[in-house]
Protein backbone atom coordinates (compact mmCIF):
# COMPACT_ATOMS: atom_id res chain seq x y z
CA UNK A 1 0.00 0.00 0.00
CA UNK A 2 2.95 2.56 0.66
CA UNK A 3 4.66 2.05 -2.76
CA UNK A 4 1.23 3.35 -4.44
CA UNK A 5 0.76 6.09 -2.14
CA UNK A 6 -1.62 4.94 0.17
CA UNK A 7 -1.20 6.65 3.73
CA UNK A 8 -0.49 3.96 6.68
CA UNK A 9 -0.81 5.02 10.04
CA UNK A 10 0.89 2.30 11.46
CA UNK A 11 3.90 2.18 9.51
CA UNK A 12 4.35 -0.64 6.73
CA UNK A 13 7.15 -2.12 8.66
CA UNK A 14 4.82 -2.90 11.85
CA UNK A 15 1.84 -4.02 9.58
CA UNK A 16 4.54 -6.80 8.39
CA UNK A 17 5.90 -7.74 11.28
CA UNK A 18 2.37 -7.88 13.21
CA UNK A 19 0.87 -9.85 10.43
CA UNK A 20 2.22 -13.02 11.37
CA UNK A 21 2.01 -14.24 14.81
CA UNK A 22 5.97 -15.04 14.97
CA UNK A 23 6.16 -11.70 16.35
CA UNK A 24 5.11 -13.04 19.60
CA UNK A 25 8.57 -14.94 19.64
CA UNK A 26 10.78 -11.55 19.10
CA UNK A 27 8.87 -10.41 22.06
CA UNK A 28 9.64 -13.32 24.20
CA UNK A 29 13.29 -13.26 23.42
CA UNK A 30 13.23 -9.23 24.44
CA UNK A 31 11.62 -10.72 27.82
CA UNK A 32 7.85 -10.10 27.71
CA UNK A 33 5.76 -12.84 29.28
CA UNK A 34 4.23 -14.75 26.49
CA UNK A 35 1.40 -17.39 27.01
CA UNK A 36 3.78 -21.00 25.85
CA UNK A 37 3.76 -21.85 22.45
CA UNK A 38 4.92 -24.31 20.30
CA UNK A 39 5.77 -23.36 16.84
CA UNK A 40 5.43 -25.65 13.76
CA UNK A 41 6.94 -24.31 10.83
CA UNK A 42 4.86 -25.35 7.31
CA UNK A 43 5.01 -29.14 5.95
CA UNK A 44 6.08 -30.51 9.25
CA UNK A 45 4.04 -33.51 10.69
CA UNK A 46 1.49 -33.88 12.74
CA UNK A 47 2.93 -36.49 14.52
CA UNK A 48 5.78 -34.05 15.52
CA UNK A 49 2.68 -31.67 17.17
CA UNK A 50 1.91 -35.07 18.92
CA UNK A 51 5.16 -35.73 20.31
CA UNK A 52 5.38 -31.69 21.41
CA UNK A 53 2.33 -31.43 22.65
CA UNK A 54 3.37 -34.65 25.25
CA UNK A 55 6.53 -33.43 25.98
CA UNK A 56 4.98 -30.25 27.73
CA UNK A 57 2.55 -32.54 29.35
CA UNK A 58 -0.48 -29.90 28.41
CA UNK A 59 -3.44 -31.58 29.04
CA UNK A 60 -5.61 -29.07 26.70
CA UNK A 61 -4.29 -27.23 23.89
CA UNK A 62 -5.43 -24.46 21.07
CA UNK A 63 -4.38 -24.72 17.64
CA UNK A 64 -4.18 -22.32 15.40
CA UNK A 65 -2.59 -20.87 11.96
CA UNK A 66 0.21 -18.72 12.60
CA UNK A 67 -1.94 -16.01 10.56
CA UNK A 68 -5.00 -15.54 11.54
CA UNK A 69 -7.91 -13.19 12.76
CA UNK A 70 -11.12 -14.26 14.15
CA UNK A 71 -10.32 -17.27 15.53
CA UNK A 72 -10.50 -18.56 12.13
CA UNK A 73 -9.23 -22.32 12.04
CA UNK A 74 -8.52 -22.37 15.58
CA UNK A 75 -9.83 -24.81 17.72
CA UNK A 76 -9.25 -26.90 21.48
CA UNK A 77 -8.56 -30.28 21.88
CA UNK A 78 -6.88 -32.31 24.83
CA UNK A 79 -4.30 -34.03 24.38
CA UNK A 80 -5.51 -37.14 24.38
CA UNK A 81 -7.63 -36.26 21.46
CA UNK A 82 -5.47 -34.61 19.30
CA UNK A 83 -4.83 -37.85 17.12
CA UNK A 84 -8.01 -37.46 16.47
CA UNK A 85 -7.31 -34.08 14.47
CA UNK A 86 -4.53 -35.69 12.83
CA UNK A 87 -5.86 -34.80 9.08
CA UNK A 88 -7.20 -31.09 9.79
CA UNK A 89 -3.93 -30.62 11.84
CA UNK A 90 -2.00 -32.07 8.53
CA UNK A 91 -4.24 -29.73 6.22
CA UNK A 92 -2.98 -26.52 8.55
CA UNK A 93 0.67 -28.03 8.33
CA UNK A 94 0.43 -28.18 3.96
CA UNK A 95 -0.66 -24.38 4.37
CA UNK A 96 1.85 -22.39 6.50
CA UNK A 97 3.07 -22.36 10.12
CA UNK A 98 1.05 -23.39 12.89
CA UNK A 99 1.14 -22.76 16.83
CA UNK A 100 -0.15 -25.08 19.16
CA UNK A 101 -0.70 -23.74 22.87
CA UNK A 102 -1.61 -24.83 26.49
CA UNK A 103 -5.51 -24.05 27.01
CA UNK A 104 -5.66 -21.19 29.77
CA UNK A 105 -8.42 -21.83 32.39
CA UNK A 106 -7.73 -17.99 32.92
CA UNK A 107 -9.82 -17.02 29.64
CA UNK A 108 -13.20 -18.92 30.76
CA UNK A 109 -12.81 -17.72 34.36
CA UNK A 110 -11.64 -14.32 34.23
CA UNK A 111 -12.02 -13.14 30.50
CA UNK A 112 -9.33 -11.61 27.92
CA UNK A 113 -8.19 -8.32 29.03
CA UNK A 114 -7.73 -5.96 26.01
CA UNK A 115 -5.47 -2.43 26.27
CA UNK A 116 -6.08 -0.29 23.50
CA UNK A 117 -3.71 2.84 23.28
CA UNK A 118 -3.77 5.65 20.82
CA UNK A 119 -0.75 7.72 20.07
CA UNK A 120 1.44 5.99 22.10
CA UNK A 121 -0.65 6.85 25.38
CA UNK A 122 -3.46 4.30 26.84
CA UNK A 123 -7.03 4.88 26.40
CA UNK A 124 -9.16 2.54 27.41
CA UNK A 125 -9.55 -1.05 28.14
CA UNK A 126 -12.64 -3.83 27.54
CA UNK A 127 -12.53 -7.61 29.46
CA UNK A 128 -13.68 -10.47 26.62
CA UNK A 129 -15.38 -13.45 27.70
CA UNK A 130 -16.35 -16.53 25.45
CA UNK A 131 -19.68 -17.87 26.01
CA UNK A 132 -20.50 -20.97 28.00
CA UNK A 133 -18.54 -24.50 27.02
CA UNK A 134 -16.34 -22.02 25.02
CA UNK A 135 -12.99 -20.42 24.72
CA UNK A 136 -13.59 -18.06 21.80
CA UNK A 137 -14.20 -14.31 23.05
CA UNK A 138 -14.93 -13.27 19.66
CA UNK A 139 -18.65 -11.56 19.26
CA UNK A 140 -19.00 -14.08 15.61
CA UNK A 141 -18.95 -17.17 18.04
CA UNK A 142 -21.02 -15.42 20.92
CA UNK A 143 -18.59 -13.64 23.08
CA UNK A 144 -19.08 -10.50 24.97
CA UNK A 145 -17.20 -7.33 25.82
CA UNK A 146 -17.40 -5.07 28.08
CA UNK A 147 -15.30 -1.66 29.70
CA UNK A 148 -13.32 -2.38 32.27
CA UNK A 149 -10.58 -0.80 34.16
CA UNK A 150 -7.00 -2.40 34.43
CA UNK A 151 -4.88 -2.88 37.21
CA UNK A 152 -2.01 -0.48 37.65
CA UNK A 153 0.76 -3.19 37.27
CA UNK A 154 -1.45 -4.80 34.00
CA UNK A 155 -1.34 -1.10 31.92
CA UNK A 156 2.60 -1.29 32.78
CA UNK A 157 2.92 -5.03 31.57
CA UNK A 158 1.01 -3.82 28.21
CA UNK A 159 3.25 -0.32 28.23
CA UNK A 160 6.26 -2.56 28.24
CA UNK A 161 4.97 -5.10 25.48
CA UNK A 162 4.81 -1.46 23.24
CA UNK A 163 8.25 -0.49 24.37
CA UNK A 164 9.73 -2.59 21.95
CA UNK A 165 7.88 -1.52 19.12
CA UNK A 166 10.23 1.32 17.83
CA UNK A 167 8.42 3.41 14.80
CA UNK A 168 5.68 5.78 15.34
CA UNK A 169 2.41 4.18 15.74
CA UNK A 170 -1.19 5.62 15.72
CA UNK A 171 -2.85 2.22 17.26
CA UNK A 172 -2.27 -0.61 18.94
CA UNK A 173 -4.33 -3.25 21.32
CA UNK A 174 -2.41 -5.69 23.88
CA UNK A 175 -4.62 -8.71 24.07
CA UNK A 176 -3.45 -10.43 27.55
CA UNK A 177 -4.73 -12.26 30.78
CA UNK A 178 -3.94 -11.80 33.99
CA UNK A 179 -2.50 -14.56 36.00
CA UNK A 180 -1.59 -15.61 39.40
CA UNK A 181 2.03 -14.91 37.52
CA UNK A 182 0.90 -11.29 36.34
CA UNK A 183 0.12 -10.18 32.84
CA UNK A 184 0.74 -12.95 30.24
CA UNK A 185 0.53 -11.52 26.31
CA UNK A 186 -1.60 -13.36 23.95
CA UNK A 187 -1.57 -11.07 21.44
CA UNK A 188 -0.23 -7.37 19.84
CA UNK A 189 -2.68 -6.21 17.29
CA UNK A 190 -1.57 -3.70 15.23
CA UNK A 191 -2.76 -4.37 11.94
CA UNK A 192 -6.44 -4.13 11.86
CA UNK A 193 -7.66 -4.48 15.55
CA UNK A 194 -10.98 -3.77 16.79
CA UNK A 195 -9.95 -0.70 18.82
CA UNK A 196 -13.32 -1.08 20.34
CA UNK A 197 -13.69 2.60 19.99
CA UNK A 198 -17.30 2.22 21.20
CA UNK A 199 -16.68 0.92 24.91
CA UNK A 200 -15.49 4.63 25.88
CA UNK A 201 -17.12 8.04 24.47
CA UNK A 202 -13.80 9.91 24.28
CA UNK A 203 -11.78 6.95 22.15
CA UNK A 204 -12.84 8.27 18.73
CA UNK A 205 -11.33 11.50 19.30
CA UNK A 206 -8.33 10.25 20.68
CA UNK A 207 -8.09 8.54 17.41
CA UNK A 208 -7.90 11.76 15.45
CA UNK A 209 -5.64 13.47 17.72
CA UNK A 210 -3.44 10.57 17.47
CA UNK A 211 -3.98 11.15 13.29
CA UNK A 212 -3.32 14.51 13.26
CA UNK A 213 -0.08 14.51 15.21
CA UNK A 214 1.39 11.90 12.80
CA UNK A 215 0.25 13.63 9.77
CA UNK A 216 1.75 16.79 10.98
CA UNK A 217 5.31 14.90 11.33
CA UNK A 218 4.41 12.81 8.03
Amino acid sequence: MADVGARLWNPPAILRWNMQKGYLRDLESAGVPVVPTEWLLRGARPDEAIARIEARGWPDVVIKPAISATAFRTWRDSAADVATSHEHLGELLAEGDVMIQPFMREIQAQGEWSLVFLGGSFSHAVRKRPREADFRVQSEFGGTAHADVPSDDMLRAAERVLSHVRDPWAYARVDGLQTNDGFVLLELEMLEPSLFLGMDADAPERLADAITRLSQTA
